[in-house]
């Protein structure tokens, strides 16, 4: 049976609950053992661990027995992250770290070079889609890929988030073109619309990554309370054909060839893959997504193109 410990609920006031919405039914589908919630007292981990029967766990009861924690830590307590990442090194446990690009670029980049057990949680690169798109790219059925483009449009039923859409969403998009061009290097500029009649800012992005793949990317949140997730999609496009994932649909649909079936969800893929030790992306992919999110942040406040 493999045994998994939760670290933190977030930080206290914010609407979005990964912990209990996403990582809990991930977990229950892969028939993995949740031993416990350890790392907070807040209101919310009292009503987490009631709900879920879970218990109260310290830091220093995370052990070798351990398979895996999940750190949704809160933002304002980074020492007490640092303790967790300690401890889990120290016993040789991976940790799944929910929303890396939140923390301050340099508090991340430190962190990656500390701790190099820790894996991002940008579980869409583990979509069916990608891995199916990113084989029929490496094998050169698209021929010689020149462009990306991406939308993430949500509700607001999870809310804004404070520290901005650029870092909160923004990330997951950029996480994936990471996933299927290699690490960014270019040039580009974006534009961060404010929140307006009730709905939440919006980001778009324009890059021309090195070799020469440009990269298009529109993330927004509206002002309408459907779905958690209403546009994720991402078409990809070559000098020899172009794939369409869309992460609301049922498959991955390749121009000319034949729909790929929907398997598991992209969360528990990731666990899957971290209890494998299959461990990209690493925080080091996190760090250096963190800072071309500053230069792009930069750019939109400067109305000007940036390096990254």
């Amino acid at each position: 049976m493999t045994r998994v410990v939760l670290y933190g609920v977030g930080t206290e006031g914010m609407a979005q609950h990964h912990q209990r919405d996403m990582y809990l039914p991930a977990l229950r589908s892969l028939g993995a053992e949740v031993t416990g919630l350890a790392g907070t007292q807040s209101p919310r981990a009292v009503a987490i661990r009631a709900a879920e029967g879970l218990a109260e766990l310290d830091v220093s009861g995370i052990s070798t027995e351990t398979d895996l924690v999940i750190a949704c830590p809160d933002l304002d307590r980074i020492l007490d992250l640092r303790v967790l990442l300690q401890r889990c090194a120290e016993v040789g446990v991976p940790v799944l770290l929910d929303k890396p690009t939140l923390l301050d670029t340099p508090t991340l980049a430190a962190l990656a070079a500390e701790f190099p057990q820790v894996v991002s949680a940008h579980h869409v690169r583990f979509h069916s889609g990608f891995a199916a798109a990113a084989a029929r790219i490496n094998a050169g059925d698209l021929g010689l890929l020149h462009a990306v483009h991406g939308e993430l449009l949500v509700s607001n039923q999870d809310g804004p988030h404070p520290r901005g859409e650029m870092r909160n969403l923004a990330a997951y998009c950029l996480d994936v073109v990471h996933s299927l061009i290699g690490e960014l290097h270019g040039s580009g500029t974006a534009f961060i619309d404010p929140p307006a009649d009730d709905a939440g800012e919006s980001v778009t992005i324009a890059l021309r990554c090195d070799p020469d793949v440009v990269v298009t990317l529109l993330v927004g949140r509206g002002a309408y309370s459907g779905s958690p997730t209403s546009v994720h999609r991402y078409r990809i496009l070559g000098t020899h054909g172009q794939a369409l994932v869309d992460l609301d649909g049922p498959s991955l649909a390749v121009v000319g060839g034949a729909p790929v079936p929907f398997g598991p969800t992209s969360v528990e893929r990731m666990i899957a893959a971290v209890l494998a030790r299959e461990r990209r992306p690493d925080l080091g992919v996190a760090a250096h997504l963190a800072g071309v999110l500053d230069a792009l942040t930069s750019a939109a406040a400067d109305v000007c193109t940036t390096q990254f």
